[in-house]
C-alpha cells in the first residue's frame, strides 16, 4: 500500500464527468506536455460535491522543475502562456461555433463531443502546473517574484476559460440528455468513454451508474490512476493542539488589518458589503471582483495558494489576505471582531 500525505486543494460542487477529464489528463496531456508525470492527486467526491488533494512532497517536485527551466530560459513559463492562449482559444471557439443540434445524428454528436474531450484535455496541462509555488515563494528573488505572477495569471486564466466553456457547450450536453430521457446531470455521472458509448447505441445502466458513483475516490500515483467506485475514504486534517483562536494560513501583501467579519457565499452576499469588511470565503472567483470585492478591508480564504486568485486580488488591490486556511469559513462568523495578521500567515478572533 502506497502511503501519502495530501494536503486539501479544493473543494466545491463540480459533475463526475469533469473529473474523468482531468485524470484523463494526468496520464495523457501532462507527461507529453512537461515530459513527466503530474503530481499524486486524490478526489473524494460525494454526490456533486468532490474535495482535491495533492501530495506535497510531488508538487514540490513539479514546482522545483519548473524553477530550473525558469533558470535556463527566462522565457519559459511565457511560452507556456502562449500555448495556453492557443489551447484554451482553440476550445472557447469550438464551444462557440457548436452548430444547430436538432437535426444531428447521434454518430455527428458523437464527433462533436470526442472533439470536445480532446480539446479539454489538451488545454488542462497549463492550468494543472499551477497548483504548487511556494517554492518560488521562498526563493525571494526577482525572477521567483516574476513566476508566481505569471503563474497566478496563468492560473486566472485558466479558470476563467474554462468556466467560459462550461457554460457554451451546455447545449450539447442538454441535447444528448434529452435524445435519452435523463437529466444533464445524469449524464455528467457517466465516464467520457460512458457517454460515447451511449451515443454509440450501447444498452447503459444510467440510473445503477448513478447510485454507485454517489460516493467514489479517484486516485492518481506515479503516472497511473484508478476509480473505485461506491467507496468512501477519510482523509485527516491535523488541527490537534491549533489555539481554537488562532487561524493560519498564506499571508499575501503584508499588512495588519481590523475589521468585522462578513462570511460570503454568494456574488449577492458580496454586493451587500458596506466597506472594509474583512471578508471570508471559500474561494474568490472573477465574478465576485465585478462584485465588489475591492470593497474589502482583507480577505480570507479556505482554499489557494499564492498563484489563486485571492492572492492576485490582494497583491494587485493592496488588501492584506490569507489565504488557504482551509477552517477559516468554520471557525468564523458574521460580525466577529479579528486582527488579520498577513505578515505572519494568521487570524485572531478578538471579539464574538
Amino acid at each position: 500500500m502506497i502511503r501519502l500525505k495530501w494536503e486539501k486543494v479544493a473543494e466545491r460542487e463540480n459533475d463526475f464527468l469533469k473529473n474523468c477529464l482531468v485524470y484523463e489528463a494526468f496520464i495523457e496531456d501532462f507527461p507529453r506536455v512537461f515530459d513527466r508525470k503530474h503530481p499524486d492527486f486524490l478526489t473524494i467526491r460525494k454526490g456533486m460535491s468532490y474535495t482535491h488533494y495533492i501530495n506535497e512532497e510531488s508538487a514540490t517536485d513539479l514546482a522545483i522543475f519548473i524553477l530550473e527551466k525558469t533558470k535556463i530560459d527566462s522565457g519559459y513559463l511565457d511560452g507556456m502562456f502562449d500555448f495556453a492562449k492557443k489551447h484554451f482559444g482553440n476550445l472557447i471557439d469550438f464551444s462557440l461555433n457548436i452548430p444547430k443540434l436538432e437535426n444531428k445524428s447521434n454518430t455527428e454528436l458523437l464527433r462533436l463531443l470526442e472533439e470536445y474531450f480532446e480539446l479539454y484535455k489538451r488545454s488542462y496541462p497549463y492550468f494543472l502546473i499551477t497548483v504548487e509555488a511556494r517554492v518560488f515563494e521562498k526563493e525571494n528573488t526577482p525572477i521567483a517574484e516574476s513566476m508566481i505572477n505569471k503563474m497566478a495569471k496563468l492560473r486566472l486564466f485558466g479558470r476563467t476559460s474554462f468556466n467560459k466553456t462550461h457554460e457554451l457547450i451546455y447545449p450539447l450536453f442538454d441535447e444528448i440528455a434529452t435524445r435519452f430521457d435523463i437529466t444533464v446531470k445524469e449524464l455528467k455521472f457517466l465516464s467520457p468513454k460512458e457517454v460515447m458509448r451511449l451515443l454509440n447505441g450501447e444498452n447503459i445502466d444510467v440510473s445503477l451508474l448513478n447510485k454507485d458513483r454517489d460516493r467514489c475516490v479517484f486516485i492518481h500515483t506515479q503516472g497511473k490512476y484508478e476509480l473505485h467506485e461506491n467507496a468512501t475514504l477519510i482523509i485527516h486534517d491535523d488541527e490537534d493542539g491549533v489555539d481554537a483562536n488562532e487561524i493560519t494560513g498564506q499571508g499575501t501583501y503584508p499588512a495588519l488589518y481590523k475589521g468585522r467579519v462578513k462570511l460570503v457565499r454568494n456574488i449577492d452576499d458580496m454586493n451587500s458589503l458596506e466597506g472594509g469588511e474583512v471578508i471570508v470565503l471559500q474561494m474568490t472567483t472573477a465574478d465576485m471582483v465585478v462584485a465588489g470585492i475591492k470593497k474589502a478591508g482583507a480577505i480570507i480564504t479556505d482554499e489557494g495558494g499564492i498563484t489563486c486568485h485571492a492572492a492576485i486580488i490582494s497583491r494587485e488591490l493592496k488588501i492584506p489576505a490569507l489565504i488557504g486556511t482551509k477552517i477559516a469559513t468554520k471557525r468564523l462568523n458574521d460580525g466577529d471582531f479579528v486582527e488579520v495578521d498577513a505578515v505572519n500567515g494568521k487570524v485572531r478572533i478578538l471579539e464574538k
